[in-house]
């Protein structure tokens, strides 16, 4: 095995020669927030496998890689290639494991951080590289990395610190094809000086998440940012956040050998935005510092209050020890004279008092906890109309340039010359000045502003179709259908979006404002929408297939009336709500996923063609609806609908051609575009 991973690390020692040397040149001079000069260096190999091309892809891994990488390079560590490693072959897997090992010096803090698939096989764990095609148990140790070599390369190094963090539970995705291969991942002795961390039980199954991240690597993230943990306290918070996040079904565990101690951050947690700070051009020190001042004023209030919250808390117990106390003694018959009637009620009366004083107590706090909010959100208002002034003012430098009959050979230059004040608008077109001042000013990118906020679903199977009996015949049979993972829209595309890529707005209600759902656009109208997205963005947007809107509408394929609960006004405007208009997205309650208005508002285009008989023969992996027709489906119901249309498994239908009030969409992005 060791010949065949050499061999492999050889034939592409050239490509790797870069990104080691690189990496090789790290030096101890650098200073974080937090951490000292003369601590010891921190270095970390951060890996996350989403894109699977045989055995299904993952949500969550390969954004739960850039989570940590951000994560820790906050808090001073160095990472292999400068950032997470994302969806990594056989070979490459190796080559940086190679390349980590040989930057390890004696004294480092090594930490190893993998999110994907891993498996067991005769008790040796294994992480799963993305061109991985095991259709043998015994496949699986040459075209698998096996944590064995890791560990190999830790144990070398002397006196150093080892963290290896395996967020790689998940199901095995060639079970079928073995004979010994257990759920989840098999316990493990940890070399001399290191902790191995897994997202779950020894043999357990750890979830992949249906929110942006794993509940594992979203807890440790945020613990790993805690001042003053030593390494033992992070997990063990990150595993009582994680039982309660997955209602005890997903329990971390660790196992340790370290003798020294171990803490991300040292001090004060506002350090590293101190450090923020240092690093800032001067146009943005003055915002950053005023944000400071007031957030770690904050910061000391809230510990302050939260300090004299406990104090009392403390006094009320033991006044409830002593009540406790007295009470044993009546009902004992052992009463001294200190448990008279009189003694009673002034015991009484004073719990009563201090009850009074914790809650008053708790409201101030809630009230200058707002106030305080609120002066922190007019500071980033003002930083915002900050920025709206001086883009305001360099695009009228530019537009000088540009407008002049002497200027002509310079507007390329003064482009670049604006885009090069602003990196966040380096995307936009050459002229478009008013998409350019809106990136600046909303501080998105333009992919961000013309797509929205994206949210990623899970694969996986689901019954398709009505199970409460309440719908029409075109909603059943109802059936399995099973979906690789996707992304898709938090929102219905708004009406500043298709301005943003159309240049115009059709919708009927457009004085409704920019954040409500276009509409008046057919099917039709939509794909040249799409065209124009993807050439804008260098993406593949496009619209959901029935199916695909169907699993997301109810939260992953849960059994869902509509699109976040039972009750349709909580999450949906229709007929007797909406007083006969659509509404600004994102204002009901979400569902499960996270996902807005799949419910009323404005029914939703659908890519598939729409046959009413479909489900009788429908084939179980991802749907693509009938092969012709002359309707498209729509769903989700709309603000002028009953709220059965609202329902998660309603369908409709419209000629592509059609341009209703009613009629919108939201975008949908295939997971590894």
């Amino acid at each position: 095995m060791k010949k065949i991973l050499l061999l492999s690390v050889l034939l592409l020692f050239f490509s790797a020669v870069s990104v080691v040397a690189a990496d090789k040149s790290i030096t101890a001079k650098a200073k974080t927030a937090g951490i000292s000069q003369t601590a010891p260096r921190r270095l970390a190999l951060v890996v996350g496998n989403s894109a699977y091309r045989y055995s299904g892809a993952l949500a969550n891994p390969a954004r739960d890689a850039e989570l940590m990488a951000k994560t820790l390079k906050g808090v001073g560590f160095k990472l292999v290639g400068d950032g997470a490693q994302t969806d990594l072959s056989y070979v490459s897997f190796n080559q940086v494991v190679e390349a980590f090992g040989d930057m390890l010096h004696e004294g480092d803090v090594a930490l190893f951080y993998y999110s994907g698939h891993g498996l067991q096989v005769a008790g040796e764990n294994y992480l799963v590289p993305v061109d991985a095609d095991i259709k043998k148990e015994a496949e699986v140790r040459v075209k698998a990395v096996p944590v064995n070599l890791l560990f190999a390369k830790l144990d070398g190094i002397p006196k150093a610190v080892n963290i290896v963090i395996l967020d790689a539970c998940r199901n095995n995705p060639f079970a079928r094809s073995f004979r010994s291969a257990g759920g989840g991942l098999a316990s493990m002795n940890a070399p001399s000086g290191t902790l191995v961390a897994f997202s779950t039980a020894p043999g357990q199954v750890a979830e992949d998440g249906s929110g942006s991240n794993s509940a594992y690597t979203a807890a440790l993230a945020k613990q790993i940012q805690e001042p003053g943990l030593l390494v033992e306290q992070v997990f063990k918070r990150v595993r009582s956040e994680v039982g309660s996040a997955t209602k005890g079904t997903q329990t971390p565990w660790e196992n340790t050998s370290l003798t020294g101690s171990f803490k991300f951050i040292d001090g004060d947690a506002l350090s590293l935005k101190k450090a923020a700070l240092a690093k800032a051009g001067d146009a943005k020190k003055g915002e950053l510092e005023a944000l400071l001042r007031m957030e770690e004023e904050a910061a000391l209030q809230k510990k302050r209050e939260q300090i004299e919250l406990e104090h009392k808390a403390a006094e009320l117990a033991r006044l409830d020890a002593q009540i406790s106390e007295m009470k044993m003694r009546l009902g004992s018959g052992t009463a001294s004279g200190n448990d008279s009637l009189k003694a009673m009620v002034a015991m009484v009366q004073k719990r009563e008092g201090q009850v009074k004083q914790l809650e008053l107590l708790r409201q101030q706090r809630e009230s200058e906890e707002l106030k305080r909010q609120q002066e922190i959100e007019q500071l980033k208002v003002a930083a915002k109309e900050k920025r709206r002034a001086a883009v305001d003012a360099d695009i009228a430098d530019y537009q000088t340039v540009a407008d002049s009959p002497y200027g002509k050979d310079l507007v390329d230059a003064a482009w670049q010359s604006l885009v090069g004040n602003y990196p966040i608008a380096a995307e936009v077109s050459k002229g478009d000045v008013a998409t350019l001042r809106k990136a600046v000013v909303e501080g998105k990118s333009l992919v961000e502003l013309v797509s929205g906020e994206l949210v990623a679903v899970p694969g996986g199977c689901f019954q398709m179709g009505d199970a409460f009996g309440e719908g029409s015949s075109n909603e059943t049979p109802v059936h399995e259908v099973c979906l690789n993972s996707f992304f898709i829209g938090k929102t219905e595309v708004t009406q500043a979006q298709w301005r943003q890529v159309m240049g115009g707005n059709p919708s009927y209600f457009f004085d409704c404002g920019d954040d409500c759902p276009v509409e008046k656009v057919s099917w039709n109208d939509v794909q040249n929408y799409l065209k124009k997205l993807n050439t804008l963005t260098g993406k593949n947007f496009r619209l959901p297939t029935e199916a695909e809107w169907e699993y997301a509408a109810r939260s992953g394929g849960k059994q869902s009336k509509y699109a976040g609960g039972d009750n349709v006004d909580a999450v949906a405007w229709y007929a007797k709500n909406s007083s006969k208009k659509t509404h600004p997205v994102g204002q009901k309650e979400p569902n499960g996923l996270g996902l807005y208005d799949m419910g009323g508002n404005v029914w939703e285009w659908c890519q598939d063609w729409y046959d009413p008989d479909y489900y009788g023969q429908s084939p179980r992996n991802d749907p693509q609806g009938g092969a012709s027709g002359s309707f498209r489906v729509n769903r989700g119901g709309s603000w002028g609908g009953a709220d059965v249309n609202a329902r998660t498994t309603s369908r409709y239908r419209n000629e592509p051609r059609d341009r209703y009030d009613d009629l919108g969409f939201r975008l949908v992005l295939t997971s590894g575009q």
